[in-house]
């Protein structure tokens, strides 16, 4: 099983993913990815399943404090810095399940407290 975990970075840019993808010879199908990164979620996420990049399941991170039926999320800015005392950071569960469909996957899981789970098409 090839496996990926992101941590923070300070720059959530698709170039910087892609070049550490192929840096890492990490494979263009890669069974699970996990991205949680207190910050820029969403725009990581998206990078990954909208370039070459096709994992089977992705987990991304979510703020369980954003209400549901609502896309929200942080800025695409690498510098944003996740503040704990005011609870802003990453994206709401909507929103990602927005960009699941938008790249053809499938949300198919939330394990509390915050992990959304996306299936890609097989």
């Amino acid at each position: 099983m090839k496996i990926l975990k992101l941590i923070y970075t300070k720059n959530s840019s698709l170039v910087k993913y892609s070049g550490n993808f192929d840096k890492h010879k990490i494979p263009l199908e890669p069974d699970y990815v996990s991205i949680d990164i207190d910050s820029t979620d969403l725009w990581v996420f998206r990078a990954i399943i909208g370039s070459k990049y096709k994992p089977r399941v992705i987990s991304v991170e979510y703020n369980c404090l954003f209400p549901w039926g609502v896309d929200m999320t942080v800025i695409d800015d690498p510098t944003f810095q996740w503040n704990a005392k005011d609870h802003v950071y990453g994206a709401s569960l909507s929103a990602l399940d927005r960009v699941s469909v938008e790249f053809g996957y499938t949300l198919v899981d939330v394990e509390l407290p915050c992990d959304a789970f996306s299936l890609g098409l097989i």
